[in-house]
């Protein structure tokens, strides 16, 4: 896109006879299009992605114009076999045309399917209309069918992420087009809104990953996001909670909070849950506030665990067992107060 920009700019400054050589033989182009070795005539491009000799033999013969007329056409080298000789007899204004929308073309064919491209192509071509005996084509509406094609484009890809790349990939992409709209307008010495369907699915695509992304959050604080399983072997022979909930439990509140190792979390859970036995030497916490680890400890016992009856002494040990600062009894009497 920021090569077709350069474009336009450059078709607005040329003088008549400049833009009729380029119209004649857009190939001249090729070079701003980083083409250094073309292998295939445009035209010959197109009819490799329509695919279909009666409907390319068609196409050609609506915009074919007597090779005399075109003085300024350089002579190009015809395919094998071919016997339209359309690459040195067709009409300017098409020629121009399909140039532009052959560049635009190729730039997404490694995106998208051959089918999707072939039905692009062919809407493109579509927009070309006589007035007054004069060939036009309807540029504006050629921009809309690839906008449309892009937001295609981009709804499959944010298919294909989570919610905060989307998010990214959406606000990087809204600069962009923003940029784009502002050099359009510039050059073209009004305002252009032919990025505005984009803008609008990309505003309302915004709005649905941020609602998404606080209903996550919901969720999590709700620990209703219990599928996390554990990544090493682990039973659970301490009490009837799923071990997967306790892993999730512990370490989103001492990993993640930085108090806890992953490594030394492993060592905890296996020795204190499944084999209940004691470690050699208690672990440490890489923080020390004695404060708020109680709570995470006492959150166990009362919310995940259930506080079950009698049982209070043996989920202090949890804490006062296994932790370098920590003794059972003051921990007992913690939970005690409802810490």
């Amino acid at each position: 896109m920021e090569k077709i920009l350069d474009l336009l700019k450059i078709l607005k400054d040329v003088d008549k006879e400049t833009a009729q050589k380029i119209c004649f033989n857009p190939e001249i182009l090729d070079e701003h299009f980083y083409i250094n070795e073309r292998v295939d005539h445009h035209i010959c491009v197109i009819k490799k992605i329509i695919n279909d000799d009666d409907i390319f033999k068609e196409l050609i013969l609506n915009f074919e114009v007597p090779i005399e007329v075109l003085t300024k056409k350089i002579k190009n080298q015809t395919c094998n076999n071919c016997t339209l000789n359309c690459v040195n007899k067709i009409h300017p204004a098409f020629n121009i045309a399909s140039y532009i929308i052959s560049i635009n073309i190729q730039n997404r064919v490694s995106t998208a399917s051959e089918t999707s491209i072939r039905n692009l192509l062919l809407n493109c071509l579509s927009l070309f209309s006589v007035e007054n005996n004069r060939l036009n084509y309807n540029y504006m509406k050629m921009h809309v069918l690839f906008s449309d094609f892009d937001i295609a484009q981009e709804n499959e890809i944010l298919e294909k992420n989570n919610t905060l790349s989307n998010l990214v990939y959406l606000n990087e992409l809204h600069d962009l087009l923003n940029t784009l709209e502002i050099r359009f307008s510039n050059i073209l010495e009004k305002n252009i809104k032919i990025f505005q369907p984009r803008k609008r699915f990309i505003k309302g695509k915004e709005k649905y990953y941020n609602k998404k992304l606080v209903l996550d959050e919901k969720l999590k604080s709700l620990n209703l996001d219990t599928d996390l399983e554990t990544p090493f072997e682990f039973i659970n022979n301490f009490d009837k909670v799923d071990k997967n909930k306790i892993y999730k439990y512990f370490k989103d509140n001492l990993v993640l909070k930085g108090y806890l190792s992953e490594i030394d979390l492993e060592r905890y859970l296996i020795t204190a849950f499944q084999n209940k036995t004691l470690l050699s030497e208690k672990l440490s916490f890489k923080k020390n506030n004695i404060g708020k680890i109680t709570n995470i400890f006492y959150k166990y016992y009362y919310e995940l665990a259930s506080k079950p009856h009698g049982e209070k002494t043996k989920y202090a040990e949890l804490l006062g067992n296994y932790f370098v600062g920590f003794e059972t009894k003051k921990v007992k009497n913690n939970f005690a107060k409802n810490f």
